[in-house]
């Protein structure tokens, strides 16, 4: 049990005149958690669920329309049935299609390199990325750049004449 109180005295002066005292006591008790009672009385469409680490979560699910779906199968053999017909898999869908793989000396440099943060070398240099000049924004204040959209749309014309 945890208890915490203040007590105030309206007059210093004067012994008690009057004094308050607010107080307020927690205690703690053990109760199940969920009872048949809950559980039975729940309305279609939820449930109770341990979730992470025997966290108790009540779950809402939507229920299906009632009104007619043209979309929706009359059965669930009718939904089967189309599955079967129009979903097809491998018989070792299971096992890794990349197995026997193996990159190009090529490809494998220029990941290496990208990993490394380098540009990739050419004929054998080594080629920092820091070595690499990139334009300052100094140097292109000089440039005057057109904005404007200049491009006519004839020719972005695809259409064969």
């Amino acid at each position: 049990m945890v208890t915490s109180s203040t007590t105030d005295n309206s007059n210093p002066d004067d012994g008690k005149a009057f004094t308050s005292n607010t107080g307020e006591r927690i205690s703690e008790k053990m109760v199940p958690m969920l009872s048949p009672a809950h559980i039975t009385n729940l309305p279609k469409g939820q449930a109770f669920a341990l979730l992470e680490g025997s966290t108790l979560y009540k779950l809402r699910m939507p229920l299906p329309a009632v009104d007619k779906d043209d979309v929706m199968p009359e059965s669930l053999q009718e939904l089967t049935a189309y599955m079967r017909k129009n979903y097809h898999i491998s018989p070792n869908w299971w096992q890794s299609a990349f197995s026997d793989y193996a990159p190009s000396q090529d490809i494998a440099t220029a990941f290496q390199s990208m990993s490394l943060n380098r540009a990739p070398s050419h004929a054998g240099e080594e080629m920092l990325f820091g070595d690499v000049e990139a334009p300052v924004a100094e140097d292109m204040e000089d440039e005057d750049i057109d904005q404007n959209d200049d491009t006519d749309e004839d020719d972005f014309d695809d259409s064969d004449n």
